[in-house]
C-alpha cells in the first residue's frame, strides 16, 4: 500500500490486476478509505468486471469501524462484499467482537493459530513474538517519505540513527543525515545491505553477557519493577519536519502526537 503515492492509487492497482479481491482499509484512514474502495470498486467492476470481494480492518477501534464500514457498503448497494478483520486476533477477542454485535463474516488469525501470541486482556501467556514490517523510506517512484497513520500505531517516516546521550541521558532518535549530538554513542549498526549480511552473529552465550553488561549500567530507577521512571526518549527536529510533511501528504497531519513528541 505505501508503495503507492496515494492509497487510491493502490486500490486500482489491486482492482485492475485481479477478478476478485479485497482491499485493506486503514493504512491511513477507514472512514475515507472505504470510500475510495467504493468508488475504485465501481470503476473496476464497470470496466472489467472485477469484483471487491472483501475489506480488511488491522488496527484500531475494530467494533466501531466494523459496523461504519459495513453501513456504508450497504448503503452503497454492495452487500454482498464482506467485512474481514485480523491483528493478533484470537479466540477470545473473536468472541468479544462478535457478541458486541461486529459486523464481521471472516477473521484473519497470525501468529495466535499455532502457540498463541497470548495477551493480558485474556489472561494467557502466549510463545510467539510478533512482528510488523512498515514501510518509512522508498527509493522507488514518488515521494521517498512513507508513513502509517493509525493513532498510537502511527509510524515515523525516514532513514534513521538512534544515539544515547551521555551516561544514560536520554536516546535521541534522528535522520541519518542529521549532525550526529554532542556526547553521543551511536546503537545501530549496519546488519545488511544490497541484500547481504554484513555482521556476525556471535554464539548465544555471547549474547546473554552482553545483555547483561548493557543493562548493569542503566539506573536504578529505569529498572523499577514497579513504576519504574520512563526513560526520556526524543525526537530530534528533522524527523518532526519529515513527520508532517508525511501527514500532508498521507492524510491530516497528527499536530497532537507531533507536538508531545517535540
Amino acid at each position: 500500500m505505501q508503495l503507492f503515492s496515494s492509497e487510491e492509487d493502490a486500490f486500482r492497482a489491486v482492482a485492475e490486476s485481479l477478478e476478485t479481491y479485497s482491499l485493506l482499509l486503514d493504512t491511513y484512514d477507514v472512514h475515507r478509505a472505504i470510500e475510495t474502495a467504493i468508488e475504485v470498486a465501481r470503476d473496476a467492476k464497470a470496466r472489467l468486471g472485477h469484483e471487491l470481494t472483501a475489506v480488511r480492518l488491522d488496527s484500531g477501534d475494530l467494533l466501531t469501524d466494523s459496523k461504519h464500514v459495513r453501513n456504508v457498503l450497504d448503503d452503497a448497494g454492495m452487500p454482498e462484499t464482506k467485512v474481514l478483520v485480523s491483528g493478533d486476533i484470537d479466540e477470545f477477542r473473536i468472541a468479544d467482537l462478535l457478541r458486541a454485535g461486529g459486523p464481521i463474516d471472516g477473521f484473519g488469525i497470525g501468529g495466535n493459530l499455532g502457540v498463541g501470541l497470548g495477551s493480558v486482556a485474556s489472561g494467557t501467556v502466549g510463545g510467539t513474538l510478533g512482528a510488523v514490517y512498515k514501510l518509512a523510506w522508498y527509493e522507488g517512484e514518488g515521494d521517498k517519505a512513507r508513513v502509517k497513520l493509525a493513532g498510537e500505531k502511527s509510524t515515523w517516516p525516514g532513514r534513521k540513527l538512534i544515539y544515547r546521550i551521555g551516561d544514560y541521558r536520554e536516546d535521541v532518535i534522528q535522520l541519518e543525515d542529521e549532525a550526529v549530538p554532542a556526547d553521543a554513542t551511536p546503537l545501530l549498526e549496519t546488519a545488511m545491505r544490497g541484500g547481504n549480511i554484513t555482521t556476525t552473529f556471535p554464539p548465544l552465550e555471547d549474547v546473554k553477557r552482553s545483555a547483561a553488561a548493557n543493562l548493569q549500567p542503566l539506573p536504578a530507577r529505569y529498572r523499577a519493577l514497579r513504576d519504574p521512571d520512563p526513560y526520556p526518549v526524543h525526537r530530534s527536529p528533522g524527523i518532526l519536519a519529515l513527520r508532517e510533511h508525511a501527514n500532508r501528504l498521507y492524510g491530516d497531519v497528527e499536530s497532537e502526537v507531533v507536538s508531545r513528541q517535540s
